[in-house]
């Protein structure tokens, strides 16, 4: 089977009370996350945070305590960001199911 130089993949997930993985840039790919938001579902000020963990063993804070107003969306990444096979994208807010991540990336065959 012929590897797909390139793909886009939209990851939703809901956001819990512990920073935890939810993308990993697969084996032989470099990925460009286009899209980071983290939406608030509830009626009450939330904070958001978001890490880079690198396969290298670097741990990069995107976003630290971010206040998330009622109803109301953030942005995690201003621009582009590269991660590259083994990079995770993790996120977590301090009030467990209260909010959504919606990531967006385009993956690149590397190999």
């Amino acid at each position: 089977m012929a590897t797909v130089l390139n793909a886009f993949k939209t990851v939703t997930v809901t956001v819990t009370d512990t920073i935890g993985n939810v993308y990993t840039c697969p084996a032989t790919y470099s990925a460009v996350v286009l899209l980071a938001q983290v939406s608030n579902l509830t009626g009450n000020t939330i904070t958001v945070s978001g890490n880079i963990y690198q396969l290298a063993g670097n741990n990069v804070a995107l976003v630290q305590g971010a206040l998330l107003p009622p109803n109301d969306a953030v942005s995690l990444v201003g621009g582009r960001l590269i991660l590259q096979t083994g990079d995770s994208f993790a996120v977590g807010a301090n009030v467990n199911a209260a909010s959504q991540l919606t990531l967006s990336v385009l993956e690149t065959s590397t190999g």
